[in-house]
């Protein structure tokens, strides 16, 4: 210091005064003294009442230090003294931008740029700053939750913001976060009406899904949109089919499933689900009513009176039986049956599962199922009760 401030003793040394200070970094520059520039700056900080010219003689103390390769640590000091002392001034938040950046130090570079963020003046810069902020926090420090919450800021300011976009469609392809990225998502494509893309989004949180309820949503929602948005049925077939067989106690997915496969004929793949929604039934009841169903698609759909007479005995084999809910269901799905097939069918389960008098009003209500006038019926009885 002693070097510098004989020549700007002269001049009048106030750290307010400007011809003084560009004459003393002139010296500086001139001579390479920058080591005395900084014992000056240094000397004067302290004496210095008023905080903004406390602030920039900080932030030339920094710059005089950072062109000294002896004192590495001190411009950072420095620049967080002036954000410290006036946080809301862009210039010493800036300075350790760069500084910090040069330097690799991730952590409060990414503490910096969010004081950049809150001090951004427009939409844009916010953005800029907030993906800049993300990718410190996905790539050089690989916090990525933080990281998945700063790209959904930028997304909540520009929802058609193509970067961000496709950063979070990289990460979900890759594995990363798949859940959290799709609820980030999953709301824009469906506004926007990105049906392919909406499509993508349900498979993968099928994927990482184990709510029963929550699948049940999501297989239905698939099942909508390809029927709806996608004009896809066969497609749309596929997925209420997949729903059935993880609920087959759902009326709304059964009804569907059969809706569809009488539209697209996709018989062998109803046919496929309604047995493996079946096999799958804990609750023989459940497991009933599918295999009836299935039954009355062979029977009216079909015209497969073999796989009828198969699906009814697995059936009455395999379900605890009482008379009053079998008797009741036979009408409905017998309309084609013939004597030979449902003598069989009865005679072979009926009589070890159930008492006589169980077993003869179920037979009673199988005479009633067939299409006929009440003369041809009676004359059915002598070849049931064989």
């Amino acid at each position: 210091m002693g070097r510098l401030m004989p020549t700007v003793a002269p001049c009048g040394w106030n750290p307010s005064n400007q011809d003084v200070i560009a004459h003393i970094d002139r010296l500086a520059e001139s001579s390479g003294r920058w080591a005395d520039l900084a014992a000056v700056y240094d000397a004067e900080i302290d004496r210095i009442l008023d905080s903004r010219l406390q602030t920039e003689m900080l932030l030339r103390l920094a710059a005089s230090t950072r062109r000294r390769p002896t004192t590495s640590t001190r411009p950072s000091r420095t620049y967080r003294r002036v954000a410290d002392a006036e946080p809301d001034r862009k210039d010493g938040l800036e300075a350790l931008d760069r500084l910090y950046t040069r330097t690799e130090r991730w952590t409060e570079l990414a503490d910096v740029v969010r004081g950049e963020i809150r001090l951004a003046d427009t939409d844009n810069e916010i953005i800029e700053l907030t993906f800049r902020l993300a990718q410190i926090l996905e790539v050089a420090l690989g916090d990525m939750p933080k990281a998945v919450e700063a790209y959904q800021d930028i997304l909540n300011i520009d929802p058609k913001q193509a970067e961000t976009r496709a950063t979070l469609e990289r990460l979900l392809a890759n594995g990363t976060m798949q859940r959290e990225i799709a609820q980030v998502l999953e709301p824009l494509y469906r506004v926007g009406e990105e049906w392919e893309k909406l499509v993508r989004i349900y498979q993968v949180e099928l994927g990482v899904e184990s709510d029963a309820q929550e699948r049940q949503r999501l297989l239905r929602r698939l099942a909508e949109i390809f029927e709806a948005k996608l004009m896809d049925q066969v497609a749309a077939l596929e997925w209420w089919s997949k729903a059935v067989v993880e609920d087959p106690a759902s009326e709304q997915g059964l009804d569907e499933l059969l809706r569809l496969a009488r539209t697209t004929h996709q018989w062998e793949t109803y046919v496929a689900s309604m047995a493996d929604a079946a096999a799958r039934a804990s609750d023989h009841r459940v497991r009933r009513d599918v295999l009836f169903r299935l039954a009355t698609v062979f029977d009216t759909e079909l015209a497969d009176l073999v796989r009828v007479e198969d699906v009814l005995g697995r059936c009455w084999r395999s379900t605890p039986m009482t008379a009053k809910p079998w008797h009741s269901s036979i009408g409905s799905t017998t309309s084609k049956a013939t004597t030979r097939n449902w003598r069989t069918c009865c005679a072979g389960a009926l009589p070890s599962t159930m008492g006589r008098g169980n077993w003869s009003r179920c037979i009673s209500a199988l005479a009633r199922s067939w299409p006929m006038s009440s003369t041809t019926r009676r004359e059915r009885w002598p070849a049931i009760w064989r």
